[in-house]
């Protein structure tokens, strides 16, 4: 799978779709994000994936995830870290899912 897609539902009900995509790294970093206008939540988006990544047996570094949300959610909104942390692991193979992925709750 090279892009998966993962809503969240944020806490005026309203939906947040999680667009991952995995490429070859070629000497760039492991993960990049983005959140539309909001670079303190693309920050905050590489850091969930990164923390994440440490609860994985074994990671393979190989490929680039780029990772973006069709929108930036409200600055105390956390439910969208968990379908970033679903979103990655997707794309890379690590979970799978048998059909569209809606991510419901946050992370501490």
């Amino acid at each position: 799978m090279n892009a998966v897609e993962v809503r969240s539902v944020l806490g005026d009900g309203s939906s947040i779709v999680v667009t991952a995509t995995r490429r070859p790294r070629a000497g760039r970093a492991d993960v990049k994000c983005s959140a539309s206008r909001d670079a303190a939540i693309g920050a905050r988006m590489q850091q969930v994936v990164r923390l994440a990544r440490h609860t994985e047996a074994r990671f393979d570094s190989r490929d680039q995830v780029v990772i973006s949300m069709d929108r930036a959610p409200g600055g105390s909104e956390r439910d969208w870290e968990l379908a970033v942390v679903l979103a990655d692991r997707l794309v890379r193979g690590v979970w799978h899912s048998a059909g569209p992925v809606v991510a419901t709750g946050g992370s501490d």
